[in-house]
């Protein structure tokens, strides 16, 4: 009976320390862009620091802003202004995710577009203006993430040349992995419907 009685104790005892013990967190893997290359396309809402876009004033986790000469649906001459530098996160279907701009390629419509022209000048911004001196008219672009906004977004493994390592003679290919992000939604080869945004066209490595 004593032997009964101490083997009881000795549960209550171990029942009890267990119920004491936390329980460890299960970790999650963490989110990398490599990790999301198998989820294809998918939707994502942004999130970072707020941002206020040089032309129509929004409010952006991201924005850049071009300017030239304009015929139609070409650029005759174009000067890049500005983009963002800030991070931001995005919301994947893994997690979160960090990102710099650098590790994003956008494919966007412009959320402000507006030509300017000579007669009209006094009403432009300052960097407008100076063009003006030079040419009949001015147009400017911006494009920009808006956060809590649902976008459409899919991994893309960038491919490029680097010279030649130590006692070769010959370039060996790099792999850097972006996120594509549109504001509509990719094709069913996985291309986007939307150009890439002027500040990532001719991109290099």
């Amino acid at each position: 009976m004593v032997r009964n009685a101490v083997r009881a104790l000795f549960l209550v005892a171990a029942v009890t320390a267990a119920a004491k013990t936390p329980e460890r967190p299960v970790e999650k893997p963490a989110v990398t862009l490599d990790s999301l290359e198998a989820e294809g396309n998918f939707e994502v809402k942004l999130e970072g620091e707020k941002l206020e876009t040089f032309f129509s004033k929004k409010k952006a986790v991201y924005f850049e802003w071009t300017y030239g000469v304009r015929q139609g649906a070409d650029w005759n001459l174009r000067w890049n202004g500005y983009h963002s530098e800030a991070p931001l996160v995005v919301q994947t279907p893994k997690g979160r995710l960090e990102l710099r701009p650098s590790q994003l390629r956008t494919y966007l419509a412009p959320s402000f577009e507006r030509t300017w022209t000579q007669k009209d000048a006094q009403e432009a911004p300052e960097v407008i203006k100076e063009k003006l001196a030079e040419e009949a008219s001015i147009t400017a672009a911006e494009y920009c993430l808006e956060p809590g906004r649902t976008y459409f977004a899919r991994p893309h493994v960038d491919s490029f040349m680097l010279p030649p390592r130590p006692g070769q003679d010959r370039p060996s290919r790099g792999r850097n992995t972006v996120l594509w992000i549109s504001d509509k939604p990719f094709g069913e080869d996985g291309k986007p419907a939307q150009p890439l945004t002027p500040a990532f066209q001719g991109w290099s490595y």
